[in-house]
């Protein structure tokens, strides 16, 4: 069969070259004289790490992929001393998607030192008179049909009030923490849960651990003070605790209920969400499977 790199057929048009007029193995009946136009989508969309969030409008109808990676948190050091952050979490699932419609791709950033990640790490501080040092959380990767950054307060942004509009999210993770000479890893961002900071910080669950249904969300948490050190948390669909006095902070969780999982023409299309698997900048992919 005939085949295009990087391209999927996804049906014929009659006259024109926007929208197929017959999906791939429909029958039909074409007028006499009609002129057929193969219909090609582009498969994969690559979304590296920008600081910001990018738009991205659905060619064509039907199944895409939704593949994200949350950033890793910030490493805290004193001389030859390290301790690592957390790294991000992996989530992947499916949706059907309608030509035309807008979403929203925004990458998490993985901090340098104490400061923050972009789309929800929370802050790092030092104390270096108690030999207490902290870094900053890494930022969740997500994607929503409303922009700006996970946990907004922006009325249209994916807020709380509007967590509806998300679609999946990666937990990033938390910064690492040096207490007095001993080092300790940031937890690990993404899964249901994500990973425990050292001394009792928690990681993000499904729901906020807070004492108000939307604390903690999409946000990593952060402890600002002059006369202590604090690790921050790792955003994500909840984000993690900060760690104090020299601890690590704790991952964020990751999200996939807004691609759950489903079955099309007897195809199971799973979803998933994974913690401690990316070191860096968080990622994302969208790809086009079928059409639908």
């Amino acid at each position: 069969p005939y085949t295009r790199k990087n391209m999927s057929f996804c049906g014929w048009s009659i006259d024109s070259l926007s929208t197929p007029s017959y999906k791939p193995g429909e029958k039909g009946v074409f007028p006499a004289g009609a002129t057929l136009y193969a219909m090609w989508v582009t498969t994969e969309y690559d979304f590296p790490y920008t600081g910001n969030y990018v738009q991205f409008v659905i060619p064509q109808d039907g199944i895409y992929e939704f593949e994200v990676w949350g950033a890793s948190g910030a490493a805290a050091k004193v001389d030859s001393l390290v301790a690592e952050g957390g790294l991000g979490g992996h989530s992947k699932g499916y949706k059907k998607m309608k030509k035309d419609e807008v979403i929203y791709v925004y990458n998490g950033g993985s901090p340098k030192g104490t400061s923050y990640g972009a789309n929800g790490g929370g802050n790092g501080y030092n104390y270096a008179s108690s030999k207490q040092y902290g870094a900053g959380g890494g930022g969740s990767t997500h994607v929503a049909t409303k922009p700006y950054g996970l946990g907004t307060n922006s009325s249209s942004g994916p807020s709380y009030a509007n967590r509806s509009s998300i679609l999946i999210v990666a937990g990033g993770g938390g910064g690492g923490g040096i207490d007095n000479g001993t080092a300790h890893k940031g937890g690990d961002g993404g899964g249901e849960r994500g990973g425990n900071g050292s001394g009792g910080a928690l990681g993000g669950r499904q729901i906020s651990t807070g004492s108000s249904p939307s604390e903690n969300f999409g946000m990593g948490d952060y402890y600002s003070s002059s006369s202590a050190a604090s690790s921050g948390g790792g955003g994500g669909w909840f984000g993690g605790n900060y760690g104090m006095y020299g601890q690590s902070g704790a991952g964020g969780s990751g999200y996939v209920d807004g691609v759950a999982p489903f079955t099309h023409n007897g195809k199971y299309y799973p979803a998933e969400t994974e913690a401690g698997v990316n070191e860096g900048n968080g990622r994302a992919f969208i790809r086009y499977v079928e059409c639908a």
